[in-house]
């Protein structure tokens, strides 16, 4: 799980690193400069270098009219906070797992302890099958079944 950290990171963190501002501004000499740098004091418009929009911490400091690094600040706390629900989701998801397997294997112990009661107090044991045929076990599969109970309540029961 630990190994899986960085690259998670990475990935949640790709999307800044790929959405850099370029500036287009024209200097007194007429000529057209680009840079990633916002020039100061000079009118200078953002370009779009992702092809269907601008990034997404860009629109976000143009629509609350933030810089750009607050803006992306903003991105990866919403980013790191939606993280943060999806984990404690998991986690949530994973407890109620664990109760629904502790919940079965109670169940499952329940069932052996039964199933073994049965076997061991009477010295013929019968059982009805599909059709309703009734037939008293051998001897031998009478054994066999009380060891699979042992067995069952060794794997199931909590002592």
């Amino acid at each position: 799980m630990r190994a899986i950290r960085p690259f998670c990171l990475l990935a949640l963190c790709l999307p800044l690193l790929m959405g850099a501002e370029v500036y287009r501004w024209v200097d007194e000499n007429g000529v057209v400069n680009y840079t990633q740098v916002k020039p100061r004091g000079v009118a200078a418009e953002p370009i779009n270098t992702r092809g269907a929009g601008a990034s997404a911490a860009s629109q976000a400091a143009r629509a609350a009219d933030l810089s750009p690094a607050e803006a992306e600040r903003q991105l990866l706390q919403q980013q790191l906070e939606q993280q943060a629900r999806l984990r404690e989701q998991l986690e949530q998801a994973e407890q109620q797992r664990r109760q629904d397997m502790a919940q079965i294997r109670q169940d499952n112990c329940d069932m052996a302890r039964s199933t073994l009661e049965q076997l061991t107090v009477r010295s013929r044991v019968s059982e009805t099958n599909d059709r309703g045929e009734r037939r008293v076990l051998p001897e031998e599969e009478r054994q066999q079944r009380i060891k699979q109970a042992q067995d069952a309540i060794v794997e199931n029961c909590v002592s």
